[in-house]
Formats: C-alpha cells, sequence, structure tokens
C-alpha cells in the first residue's frame, strides 16, 4: 500500500516554509518539487528540516488534507511584516502538482523568454550531458533499473496498456479523426516553426564527441557513441 506522507519543510537559515507531499520513505532528504521552493535552495541552500503532519493511504485523503492546511495556514498569499511570502507554495497543495493551463503555459514560456532559458538546451551542452552519462556508466539503464522501474508503475497504476486499453484508444483516435495525426504536413509545418525559432528538429542538430571528435546528430549521439 502507498503511503502519501504530507510535510512541512522549514528552511534553517530563512525560515521559508513549503508545504508537500511525497512516497519516498527517506522524506529527510527528498528536497520537495516546488519551483519557488528549489529555486529558494539553490540561492541560500539545502539546509532545511522535515516535519510530517499527515500520512495518507490514497490520494482523495491527500487533497482533502493537503487543502484543508493550504486554507488554514493561507499558504499561497501570507505575507511577513516586510511583504515577503512566508511559504514557498505558488498553489494550494492538492496531491495532483500543477496544472498546465494554457495560461500556466503561457506563464512559462514568458519566463524562460525573459531570463534567456527559451532554448537553453545546446548541442554542446546535450553532448555534454551525454559524456557524462557514459563516464559515470549510467547511461544505459541496468537490468535492475529496468525492473526496478516496472515495479513503480505496476504499483503506481501505471501498466494499463490491456489489450482493451488499447482498442479503445485506437476507437478514440478513428472517431476523432487523427489515427494518423502526423501527417508529411503537419511534420513539415512543425520543422519550419523550429528552424523559424533557430531550434532545428533534433535530427538536424549536429554534435561532435569532445572526446574521439566525431559528428553525429542528437538523436544518435547517446544510443550509439561509446568510450
Amino acid at each position: 500500500m502507498i503511503i502519501y506522507r504530507l510535510y512541512v519543510k522549514t528552511h534553517e537559515v530563512t525560515g521559508l516554509k513549503y508545504l508537500g507531499f511525497t512516497t519516498e520513505l527517506n522524506y529527510h532528504h527528498y528536497i520537495g518539487s516546488g519551483v519557488y521552493w528549489r529555486t529558494h535552495l539553490k540561492k541560500y541552500g539545502r539546509n532545511f528540516t522535515t516535519k510530517i503532519i499527515k500520512e495518507c493511504t490514497s490520494r482523495e485523503e491527500l487533497k482533502e488534507c493537503g487543502l484543508f492546511y493550504s486554507k488554514l495556514w493561507n499558504i499561497v498569499d501570507e505575507r511577513n511584516e516586510f511583504g515577503k511570502k512566508t511559504w514557498a507554495n505558488l498553489i494550494p497543495e492538492s496531491g495532483v502538482g500543477v496544472i498546465m493551463t494554457p495560461e500556466v503555459i503561457a506563464k512559462q514560456l514568458a519566463t524562460k523568454r525573459k531570463n534567456g532559458t527559451m532554448f537553453s538546451l545546446t548541442p554542446e551542452i546535450i553532448a555534454n550531458i551525454q559524456l557524462t552519462k557514459i563516464k559515470n556508466g549510467t547511461n544505459i539503464p541496468t537490468k535492475e533499473q529496468v525492473a526496478k522501474g516496472l515495479e513503480t508503475r505496476r504499483r503506481n497504476g501505471g501498466l494499463k496498456r490491456t489489450e482493451k486499453c488499447i482498442s479503445t484508444m485506437l476507437e478514440t483516435k478513428r472517431k476523432n479523426g487523427n489515427m494518423n495525426s502526423n501527417t508529411p504536413e503537419s511534420i513539415a509545418k512543425g520543422l519550419a516553426t523550429k528552424k523559424r525559432n533557430n531550434f532545428p528538429h533534433n535530427t538536424l542538430m549536429r554534435v561532435s564527441c569532445l572526446i574521439c571528435k566525431q559528428e553525429t546528430n542528437v538523436t544518435s549521439f547517446g544510443r550509439w557513441h561509446r568510450h
């Protein structure tokens, strides 16, 4: 049975608090996933305490408790005497994270444009990431890692592609007329958009190995390149 632990993390230097949840047993080392909270940790360090306030056995119970404490402590809008947020939460804690509405996506894109990180993964950065994975031996998952991942998905109800499920998906696609949605026209339009934004498709992005100087596209680099 999955246990959802609702917690309050408090930064030991600044006093900023964060309401969240995790299923991790080692919850003291889990840093949380909130954007404001993680940005705060990068600036002031990962020095925080964790207090479990409720252990829930279902998503419904987690949502009910999360919303209760969110309202009780006014975690989104509360400010201190200097006008600064006392909680790192940007939305009430409901156990579902940020819902990617068009407004949320537009806000994230605007922030990336403002910070100049719209297309931060350049070919050089991707190549360095792949080389680091190769150096650390983490570019290819082990049998144990694959088995653990599958078990986690089964436990969380993520492996539901039964024959009936697949049939339903195909029927829905036929009904909506998007059985083969990636037409040559739509692919060409997508490539044109990426080119217009100076961000070509992965198969067109060339990277060079920093060790042997061989060149290939980004998609193939991590799959075949070994040192």
